[in-house]
């Protein structure tokens, strides 16, 4: 076997493999090494030259975007109530949450305070899910005022509901099951009826632009889009040249506008 293997070693043929080998490696690994040409990186000088990177302006599906300031409003008021409800050990929520003899003893504030509050973690977090994605859409097609009216409006309707027809204290509007879905129907039905009355209702004028004309005009955009201006006429070049034919002025002397001699 040893000799074998030495005349296996000592053949030309195995010596350069060997060698073709050991050049594919150092080829390979220079290329690894030195690597291809790649762009100077300006990092360093940018950051050295003290110029801001332009940051990129948030859009209306991030929180502070520039059509949801009554979204991110209503969240941070939602949030602030449950810090609130934590801090004070639920006193706030004894304060607030809908419980019907105290409505009916005259606390009506308690027909839109439960919609501020909330059980859980859990709770805060699914309405305030719906909110940041619902909500953008709603107030940039009806604007933060009729956006507020309609939320409100639908909160205390919601607890009206509830207050109706579910007798157990509770919090959200919402009630205990099976009461639960008729403070939720409720809440919907007159956000419904409110968005109804309130618009928007878009019509496109005779001229082009477009209006918002709802049945209560209280809170309506004044002009959505005004009337496309036209463009002015290009003129074809035989109206161009009729143009300047006619508004030639005749040579003197040619007799047509000389006075007599």
């Amino acid at each position: 076997m040893q000799l074998k293997a030495q005349r296996c070693l000592g053949s030309n043929a195995f010596r350069s493999q060997i060698v073709r080998g050991g050049g594919t490696l150092a080829i390979s690994a220079a290329a690894v090494t030195v690597g291809p040409a790649s762009a100077p990186d300006d990092s360093a000088n940018k950051m050295d030259s003290g110029t801001p990177t332009p940051r990129r302006a948030p859009t209306n599906a991030e929180f502070g975007g520039p059509g949801r300031h009554t979204t991110d409003t209503l969240m941070a008021l939602n949030v602030m109530c449950f810090a609130l409800q934590w801090l004070t050990k639920d006193k706030l929520t004894y304060l607030g949450w809908k419980v019907n003899a105290l409505i009916t003893a005259g606390q009506v504030w308690r027909l839109l305070t439960p919609a501020f509050l909330h059980a859980s973690i859990t709770h805060l977090g699914f309405n305030m899910y719906a909110l940041h994605n619902l909500g953008p859409q709603l107030e940039v097609l009806s604007g933060g005022p009729r956006f507020t009216a309609i939320y409100l409006t639908s909160a205390v309707v919601s607890c009206g509901a509830s207050y109706l027809f579910c007798k157990a204290p509770s919090l959200g509007a919402s009630g205990k099951p099976p009461q639960a879905p008729l403070g939720h129907a409720g809440g919907m039905l007159g956000g419904a009826v409110l968005a109804l009355l309130l618009g928007p209702r878009f019509l496109r004028q005779p001229d082009g632009s477009i209006v918002d004309r709802p049945p209560v005009s209280l809170l309506s955009h004044r002009t959505v889009r005004a009337a496309p201006t036209q463009a002015p006429q290009k003129r074809s070049p035989e109206q161009t040249a009729a143009k300047h034919k006619g508004s030639k002025k005749p040579a003197p002397g040619t007799g047509v506008d000389s006075p007599a001699s």
